[in-house]
């Protein structure tokens, strides 16, 4: 069984004409976005090749969903892999309102 996407691009070589971007012939994704990475080996789709990045090791291929760095978002056209958003512990002293130095 093909995507129609895939079918359409078989009988004409090329996307559909209302086709939003690419697609992916192994999972069947499209993505119009131009700043987003697809990776082949997995099929996840990640913000920037840079956050894609974060997904290769040392080892080789990592799942992205045991990277720390990274969590998972749910877009329109699909879950979006991006770094994690870092919120400051209540804990962690903040730096005051008022500039070192300047008088008070």
């Amino acid at each position: 069984m093909t995507c129609p996407v895939c079918a359409f691009a078989d009988a004409h070589a090329f996307w559909p004409p209302n086709h939003p971007g690419t697609h992916c012939r192994g999972c069947h994704r499209s993505w119009a976005s131009r700043s987003q990475a697809h990776c082949l080996r997995c099929h996840e789709q990640f913000a920037s090749p840079g956050v894609a990045d974060l997904h290769w090791t040392k080892r080789g291929h990592a799942d992205p969903a045991t990277v720390p760095k990274l969590e998972r978002h749910d877009e329109a056209l699909g879950p979006v892999w991006r770094t994690a958003t870092v919120t400051p512990s209540s804990d962690f002293p903040r730096p005051s309102k008022q500039m070192a130095g300047a008088p008070s």
